[in-house]
Formats: structure tokens, C-alpha cells, sequence
């Protein structure tokens, strides 16, 4: 099944660089900015808050603009997103911070409901249950990817650089790979998910 192939692939490619930032976010927060582990955690809240409140509009933005621009959109602004991490200094307002995880978080609801919602939509019954199953498996899969290929990145990048510039060259990449995977979803044809509207 073509979008079930193309869905597998963009939730693995879409998992990796997201979960990545929400490994990295705090780390750096606390590493650089000297935040303490409650307040560098707290600071992911507005991505949590976005993606609820997001959840509610997302039928009806689905129904408007349709999967494949819904997916090809979100991707590109959660990359978009990422890569300005990389330009956060300690001069940086606060604001502009909570808005980039704000647009992160409820981007991220959209693109992964979308995502979840499409994958699965033109299997037979008689398939929905491993197809369900190898999705499922595919996320965690992309998500421990993701932290693994931050840590090393980190690491790798912490020997010749300074910790700051590691952080943000690894925003920046992830931002890269974020906006790449939206390559996945220009071979989504625009009546894919129709059925599901």
C-alpha cells in the first residue's frame, strides 16, 4: 500500500527529528543556560498545551487543506521551528522561545495525527491490526533513533566545538532533517485521505 509505505517512512523521518528536540530543549537549557531540571522541563509545556489545543481544529484544517498540504506544511514549519533553536543565545527573550516551541508542539499535533490517520486508512480490516502494530513499532524505532543520533551528535560535535555551538549545530540539523522528510509526503497524491474527511 503506497500511503501506508509513505506513512511508515514520514513518521519515522518526522519522530526522529521531534523527539530529538524535546531530548535536546532541556539539556541545553540546563547545560548552557544553567536552568534547573524542573525549570528546563517545564519550558517543554507549551509544546504539550499547543498540541492539545491544536487537536480540537485539526478535523476541520484536514478537511480544508487536505493531507498532503496539511503534511507537507507542518513538516517543513516544525523544521523551520527547530532550526531557529539554533539561533537562541542568552539574550534571547523568553517569548520568542515559548512561541518557537508553541508553533513546534501544535505543528507537531497536526503533522502526527495527520500522519497516524493516513498510514493506516487504505489498509484492508483484515491488516489494520499489524499494520497498527508496525506503526506503532516504527514510532519508537524513529524516536530512539532520534535521541541516540542527538546524543552522539552532541558528543561528536562537543570535541571541536564549544557546547553552545554543539546545540545549535545540532538544531540546525535536525531542523534539516525535519524539513527533508517533507520530500515523503510530495509523492501523497492530493485526493490521499479523502476517504477519512
Amino acid at each position: 500500500m503506497r500511503t501506508f509505505r509513505l506513512g511508515l517512512l514520514g513518521n519515522s523521518l518526522g519522530r526522529m527529528g521531534s523527539q530529538a528536540i524535546t531530548f535536546l530543549i532541556p539539556l541545553f537549557l540546563q547545560l548552557v543556560f544553567g536552568y534547573s531540571a524542573l525549570s528546563a522541563g517545564l519550558t517543554l509545556t507549551p509544546v504539550a498545551l499547543s498540541a492539545i489545543f491544536v487537536k480540537g481544529i485539526i478535523p476541520s484544517v484536514l478537511g480544508r487543506y487536505g493531507y498532503k498540504m496539511c503534511l507537507m506544511f507542518s513538516t517543513v514549519i516544525v523544521g523551520i521551528a527547530i532550526g531557529c533553536l539554533s539561533l537562541v543565545t542568552t539574550h534571547t527573550p523568553v517569548y520568542l522561545i515559548v512561541m518557537t516551541l508553541l508553533l513546534i508542539g501544535g505543528f507537531n499535533s497536526l503533522r502526527f495525527t495527520a500522519l497516524s490517520s493516513i498510514t493506516l486508512a487504505d489498509l484492508p480490516p483484515e491488516q489494520s491490526s499489524s499494520g497498527n502494530s508496525l506503526l506503532s513499532t516504527s514510532q519508537q524505532l524513529a524516536i530512539t533513533f532520534g535521541v541516540s543520533l542527538a546524543s552522539v551528535l552532541i558528543r561528536l560535535l562537543e570535541s571541536n566545538e564549544t557546547l553552545v555551538d554543539a546545540f545549535k549545530i545540532s538544531f540546525f540539523v535536525f531542523g534539516v532533517i525535519t524539513i527533508l522528510s517533507s520530500g515523503v509526503f510530495m509523492q501523497l497524491r492530493l485526493k490521499d485521505g479523502s476517504n477519512l474527511i
